[in-house]
Formats: C-alpha cells, structure tokens, sequence
C-alpha cells in the first residue's frame, strides 16, 4: 500500500505532456486554474476531483510522482542519486542528449551556424527572398544530432524558438525547416498609393529598408534558438540569432511627379512615374511606371507618417501636416470639394529623381555575413506650394468671446447660404514653399555588412551626401469685419491682425548617420477685438446678400503633363516664398498690443532630430 499523494503539479505535468489520460480534458484544465487562482482553502478537494477524473480515464492510481526528476534539484553541484540511476553516464558540466547542433541557410549550405559555436559566431544575416503570407522570409535548416532524454523528460532536449514567421516556438525533431522573417511595412508605404504609384514605394521602401541596417547594429528582427536540455557544457545551450534582410536590387532612373489638392471638403491626388529603373524587392519586381489618384476625407488623407522609414516617411509627414491643419483651420460646413468663400485650398506639389546605379544586397558565400553593393546614387526631392490654408474657425474660437464667436459664424452660415450680409470674413495663411533634400553616393563601393561586429563601421567605406531641407512658409491675411443684423444676434465686430509661420522637414549626415527632424513654428496672433453684440428677439422677413471676398482663388486641375506641370509650379512656389521672406521680414509688428490681446492659433511643434 503507496502513502504518495498526488500534487496538483503531478497533474498538470499529466495533462501538458499526456492530456489523454483524462477522462475530461476539458474539466481537468478548468480544476488547475481554479487551484493556481483560489484562495478558498479547497484546493485539496479540487485535487481529488482531478484523482477521480484521472481514474475515469482507466488509470490505476499514481504511486509515484510522474515528473521525472532534475539532474541537480537541491543545488549543491553533484548530480543527484535518481537522476544518476536513469542517466548512469551523466555528468555535470556535460550535455547530456543534444552534442552538436547547425543553423543553416536553405539557400546556401556554405551558411551556418553551429552548437557549439565556431570562432565566436553566435549571429548570422541572410537574404530574405520569399513571401510568406505577409512575411518576408528566408528559410532555415535546423538540425541536432544526439539522443533523447534518457530520465524520461518528454520535451527534452528541445530548441526554443522565437521571432519565426510561422510562430514556431520551439523544436523537437531532429531535424526542421522554419522561415525566419517579419511582416513587411507595407501598409506605411502603401498608405500612400492615393499619392504615389505602388511601384515607386516599393522602390524607395527596398532602398530605405537596407541603408536603414546603418542604424542599428542588430539589423532587423531576428530569430532566436537556443537548446535546453538536463545538464549542459555552457557553449551547446548558446543562443544563436540569425537576422533576415531584405533582398533589394535597383538599377536605372525614376522621374515622380505629384500634385495633390487639399481642400475644406477633401483631398485628391494624382502622379505619375517615368524612367529606366528596374529591380527587386523580396520576390516582387519594380519597374519606374505606374500612375496613382484617389480621393479621401478632410483629416484623414494619410497617416501623419512620423514612424515610418526614410522617403516615404518624409512624403507622409508632409501631406499629413497639410491635411491636419486644414482640417483643423476650417470645421464648419464641409461639403465635398467646396471652394466657397471660406474654405482651404491648397495644391502641393512634389518632383522626384531617384537613381540607384548597381544597387544590390547578396548573401557571402561560406560566411554569416552579406555584401552590399552601390554603385552610385542620386536622389533630388522638391516641393513646391501654392494656395490658402483657411483658418477662421481656429482664430474665432482663439481670439472671441463666446458671443463674438456665435455673431460671426451666424454671419458666415447666412453667406453660405446666400443671404445678405455687409461685411468681410477673411483668415487665411497664404502658402509657398522651397527647398531640396538630397541623397548622393559618388563613388562605388562593395561593403560587407557584418553578422558579428559592429554593423555602423561598415557603413565608414561609403561616401554619403546627405542633406536638405524643405520649407513651407505661411503669410497671414486676417480681415474679419461684421457689420449685420442676424436673426438673433445684432453685432458689430471686428479683428485684424499679422502673423506668420512655417513647417520645416530638416535631413543630414550626423556620426556617420542619417538624421531627420520636423518643426512648426506654431501660429500665434496679436488682435484687437472691438464691438458690441445687443441679443435680439428673432426677427423675421429679413433678407440677405452674399458679398464676394475681396482675395478670391481658384485651383488649376492636372495638366496633360503632369511632369511639367509640376515643375512650373516648383519654380512658381520658390519665387513665391522669396518674395514672402522678404514682405515678412520687412512687415510690421503689432508692439502697441499688449500680451492679454496674444492668442495661439496653432500650437509650435519644437523638432529634434531622430534616426532617418
């Protein structure tokens, strides 16, 4: 007759590695949560209930614990004496099962790494070709060589597993074949196909993803494995890391052109793409062509792009600022493409030289490491801006009081609905922009990008131009004069004053790294308020006019070619902003207010620079 009794750990070891010796699975796993979480002083009872389902399941009872024992449970450095009768030639400071051990690349058996670790390499990098779902991946052969535990450890020896593509988390066979690689960021580029063809983003995306590894020496995510099993040497149970990179290639020359209108009622796009550049990304093929337009909502044309990589990261910043803050200028009354009196209208303008000469990353034969390859690079990218940035609604609710604020938008929603009202309603920054950002790689250069070392030396042998900035400045036209009888309200009132701003995109070359940094300047007002407002009895049979602004505009559509188009309105942008700079530099101030009459607008966002 056995004194054992059963702990809850001797079932659940039963129903991790042997679930089939329960009756009811289901129930036996709900009786070991409810112990780990209880503290109702039943848990012995809980047990017997897991006996009994035990037993159901046409099992003699347990006389022994069925977890087999450690090689060194109570620490003191010798093996103990029931782990020394099931493994008689076991020794401490010894693997025990798993003696060998590679990770190889599928692609090339001249790639590996191995248990225990040969000259120190613990990491390699290879070349990610292959799709696999939305991942990105390159394959690896895992293979170890030894026995099974011989104490009776069911899942020992293992390797334990992370960051594979198919989530694997650990692995048991003696041999295996995982993909290692992560989901592409292709959502961060293609939030942008309203605005730039596909093929053009993956083109910068491919570029980006690999000048991006200059930053950080461990590349990109990387899949881990480690061996576990009894007793071990401390070089078999070594981690090793094996870290994907994209496949790139790109050689040729791609011409973007792209005009995108920002209005009150919503954002359009259009581009168009031209050139020789061919190449790859993964196992996709880019060619320079292609024509990208769409339409979407005020305030969500794109996410603000503040995460996302290089080019692309820079293209989204700025169409996300134009659209947030023309959402944010003008709330009232969006109507689909309204270019009425009170409305913004911007249209942005941006031109594109990309071309990589002879660019190609490959895996090194016989070593852990890959070999990039540039021939040359020149990348120009402009802007150009032309329009107003409506901003009434945020300098009413900034500068008013609550009435002034109800007097003027009534006046404003009786002109737009084609009622008489004498008086002005202007507030507006008038746009234009100018500046370059430039990326050159004058001289040739085969590097290798080390799997062990640091990655940022590698990067010393290229001879990078890399710089710029874009400017988009804002003049200020404030003329807000209401002179009416509305329905409810009677009011005379009036604000005017002078400010001006800009958002700045800054790149450069800093310790050997590309750098970029984004900044506002914020809109801040100095204004006078003057008049009364008189709350009325409604009046009726009261009838209105529609004045028309004394600064109308009007938004040219896409021209046949869209290439010179935008160049023209480049070249119009810059002279633009020259003469703002100097208009603004000489304008006066408004000194004679005090600092009660100060009001902010827009609220400055002060840029620090960040890895490109």
């Amino acid at each position: 007759m056995t004194n054992f009794t059963p702990t809850s750990a001797d079932y659940a070891f039963l129903l991790k590695h042997y679930p089939e010796v329960f009756s009811n699975r289901g129930a036996a796993q709900e009786t070991l949560r409810s112990i780990m979480l209880s503290k109702d002083g039943y848990d012995q009872y809980r047990i017997n209930t897991l006996t009994q389902n035990y037993l159901k399941g046409g099992n003699t009872p347990l006389t022994k614990s069925p977890i087999p024992p450690e090689a060194d449970a109570d620490g003191d450095g010798e093996i103990d004496t029931e782990f020394g009768k099931a493994c008689v030639d076991c020794k401490m400071q010894e693997p025990c099962c798993m003696l060998a051990g590679t990770v190889t690349d599928s692609s090339d058996s001249s790639r590996k790494l191995y248990w225990p670790p040969v000259m120190g390499q613990t990491r390699m990098l290879t070349v990610a070709k292959e799709m696999q779902g939305n991942n990105l991946v390159s394959k690896l052969d895992v293979e170890w060589k030894g026995r099974g535990c011989e104490v009776g450890h069911p899942d020992r020896p293992r390797i334990l597993t992370s960051g594979l593509a198919d989530r694997t988390a650990q692995i048991e066979a003696h041999k295996a074949t995982v993909p290692a690689g992560e989901a592409q960021g292709f959502s961060t580029a293609l939030m942008l196909k309203n605005y730039v063809p596909e093929n053009v983003l993956y083109a910068l995306f491919a570029f980006d993803a690999v000048m991006a590894l200059q930053k950080a020496s461990g590349g990109t995510t990387a899949a881990t494995f480690k061996p576990v099993q009894c007793l071990d040497d401390g070089s078999i149970g070594t981690e090793l890391r094996v870290i994907p990179v994209p496949y790139a290639k790109l050689d040729g020359k791609l011409e973007l052109a792209t005009r995108i209108s920002f209005t009150t009622g919503g954002v359009k796009g259009a581009a168009t793409a031209k050139g020789t550049l061919e190449g790859k990304y993964g196992n996709l093929t880019i060619k320079a062509e292609g024509e990208a337009g769409g339409n979407s909502s005020t305030g969500e044309a794109v996410d603000d792009g503040k995460n996302a990589p290089g080019l692309i990261g820079t293209m989204a910043s700025i169409i996300g600022q134009m659209d947030h803050y023309v959402a944010m200028g003008n709330t009232k009354d969006r109507k689909k493409l309204d270019l009425t009196a009170y409305s913004s209208g911007i249209t942005l303008s941006k031109s594109l030289s990309f071309s990589p000469m002879g660019f190609e990353i490959n895996a090194k034969k016989g070593s852990p490491d890959l070999e990039l390859n540039i021939g040359k690079l020149k990348s120009e990218f402009e802007i150009g801006i032309s329009g107003r940035l409506d901003i009434i609604d945020a300098l009413i609710s900034a500068v008013a009081t609550p009435a002034t604020g109800r007097a003027v938008q009534q006046a404003r929603a009786r002109m737009a609905e084609g009622e008489y009202v004498k008086g002005q309603l202007e507030a507006y920054l008038k746009v234009a922009a100018t500046g370059k950002l430039i990326h050159g790689i004058n001289s040739g250069a085969r590097i290798t990008l080390p799997a062990n070392g640091e990655m940022d030396a590698a990067w010393d042998g290229i001879s990078q131009e890399f710089g710029g900035e874009l400017k988009i400045r804002g003049e200020a036209k404030i003329a807000i004069e209401v002179q009416v009888e509305v329905w409810i309200v009677e009011a005379q009132a009036g604000a005017s004053g002078t400010i001006n701003t800009s958002w700045t995109w800054a790149m450069r070359m800093h310790e050997g790294k590309r750098q970029r940094k984004y900044s506002f300047e914020g809109v801040t007002v100095k204004a006078k308020i003057g008049g009364s407002l008189d709350v009325k009895r409604q009046r009726k049979n009261r009838t209105q006019d529609l004045l028309d602004q004394k600064d109308p505009f009007r938004m040219d559509g896409n021209a046949s070619d869209l290439f010179q188009q935008v160049d023209d309105e480049i070249v119009q942008s810059v002279a633009e902003e020259g003469n703002m700079k100097k208009k603004i530099s000489a304008q006066n101030t408004l000194a004679e207010f005090s600092a009660e009459h100060t009001r902010t607008i827009f609220e400055e966002v002060k840029g620090k620079w960040e890895d490109y």
